[in-house]
């Protein structure tokens, strides 16, 4: 696992090439992982609520893809329009390439 890490570390230095390479990979290796955690489940179940407790008991960020859809749609945004252009008004149904993009966003 030590000698994966390190060959990350040094394949970003290579792409990277910071001016100061020895700083870079000392804040490189102070830098804390960040936490991931994916909750799937069918429609109308409680993910949204265990995300929610979730999130405030550890101090993270909780995102909602339904959540934000509903919202795009609601400020009539570009995607949200586009969203309703398509007749995607029920949340399960919008495309995978509008979902993916707002999940990028949203990172």
């Amino acid at each position: 696992m030590i000698f994966e890490f390190f060959n990350t570390l040094l394949k970003e230095l290579c792409i990277k090439q910071p001016e100061s390479p020895i700083d870079w990979m000392i804040e490189r290796l102070h830098k804390k992982a960040p936490i991931r955690i994916v909750i799937l489940g069918p429609p109308g179940g409680i993910k949204k609520e265990v995300c929610s407790l979730l999130a405030k008991e550890m101090d993270i960020k909780h995102l909602s893809l339904g959540s934000t859809i509903l919202s795009e749609i609601d400020n009539q945004s570009e995607i949200g329009k586009k969203i309703e252009s398509n007749g995607f008004d029920d949340v399960e149904l919008v495309d995978d390439h509008i979902a993916t993009k707002l999940i990028k966003d949203m990172i």
